[in-house]
């Protein structure tokens, strides 16, 4: 092996060695995470998770989810927040992506140890594909009767809360987690079967158009190349 040949195989084993530094530095700092503890990437955000205000009451108003000031550690967060009878009822979504399943577990067993309230016999959906999946309803200690969603889709933890009244039965807060349950098993499921289903899901919800190139809608958007679904929910 001549001297050059050595000063190559020298120059790449520690070019190599300076790229995978690179890399986890990269993950570490921004995922928080290493190379096979990493969560795959994924052809959407957080900010394609919102939900359609046509689940909640007629008068409901709320703005698109959106991106919240705090992260809580997570690679990506998103919230929204829902009023309808003037401010007398609410809810508010939040939904965190982490870097690994193992963070986005243990965000959860923070959540459901916070206030929490007994499960409502009324609230027969259970969830088959979520890994961690808790629901309950019960009076708030800030007042009033509301309901709660606590789930886990792999690195996605989702939190629900909302006010149930006259208007926001419990029913209704059940279609809710009902939509975010086929949300994920949809966004989560084989490439080739996403986007006919995310269309039919949408439009079951309410209403939605096939558009011949990519843009970004009120509440849901999916990354795309030549199509993109937009609903019809403002």
């Amino acid at each position: 092996m001549t001297t050059k040949t050595k000063t190559i195989i020298l120059a790449l084993g520690v070019g190599s060695l300076l790229f995978l530094s690179l890399l986890s530095a990269y993950q570490l700092l921004f995922r928080g995470c290493l190379f096979w503890t990493c969560a795959p990437e994924r052809s959407f955000s957080v900010l394609d998770l919102g939900l359609p205000l046509t689940l909640f009451p007629n008068e409901a108003i709320g703005n698109p989810i959106h991106y919240p000031s705090t992260s809580e550690g997570s690679v990506e967060s998103g919230i929204m927040t829902i009023n309808w009878q003037e401010g007398k009822g609410g809810a508010v979504y939040n939904v965190w992506q982490f870097g690994t399943i193992s963070h986005a577990s243990k965000f959860y067993d923070v959540l459901i140890n916070d206030e929490f309230y007994p499960e409502h016999s009324n609230l027969s959906f259970r969830s088959q594909i979520a890994d961690d999946y808790t629901t309950g309803c019960g009076f708030s200690e800030f007042g009033g009767y509301r309901c709660r969603l606590v789930a886990r889709y792999e690195e996605f933890t989702f939190s629900l809360n909302a006010t149930i009244d006259e208007k926001m039965t419990v029913e209704r807060f059940e279609q809710l987690i009902i939509f975010i349950d086929e949300q994920m098993s949809l966004r989560l499921s084989s490439p080739l079967l996403r986007a006919g289903l995310l269309n039919r899901l949408y439009a079951s919800c309410c209403g939605a158009v096939l558009f011949p190139r990519c843009g970004l809608s009120p509440y849901s958007a999916t990354p795309c190349s030549g199509a993109v679904f937009i609903s019809r929910c403002g």
